[in-house]
């Protein structure tokens, strides 16, 4: 059964945390099996259980051929408290392990940081 539901509290009284995102588009080698990809995408979703700052994560493949950012394919969004958040995961050792693995295979990377706006 479909069920709708509705929201009660007006838009202004909903107060969102600003949260920092980490964007990270990539483009593999050609060399790179879908395989190896598909092993490398496991290895990036197994950081959060790995590093506790990281409060979300996701990724998607782009749908939109015609349109990609430098023929980037893949994105992923990762998300944390505050700046620090950041500033633990980049040099902590399961991301310093997952990065020694994955940047070798990657032709084009874009990285953008930024705290979230409501």
């Amino acid at each position: 059964a479909l069920v709708l539901g509705f929201c009660t509290v007006p838009y202004a009284e909903e107060k969102k945390a600003s949260v920092l995102r980490h964007v990270v588009m990539v483009k593999f080698k050609k060399s790179t099996s879908e395989e190896k990809v598909a092993a490398l995408v496991e290895q990036f979703c197994a950081l959060p259980r790995k590093i506790d700052v990281i409060l979300d994560f996701e990724y998607g493949v782009e749908v939109n051929e015609g349109e990609r950012v430098d023929g980037c394919t893949h994105c992923f969004l990762v998300t944390f408290a505050d700046v620090s958040g950041l500033e633990k995961y980049l040099p902590h050792p399961a991301h310093q392990d997952f990065v020694a693995v994955f940047r070798p295979e990657i032709e084009v990377l874009k990285v953008f940081d930024y705290m979230s706006k409501e």
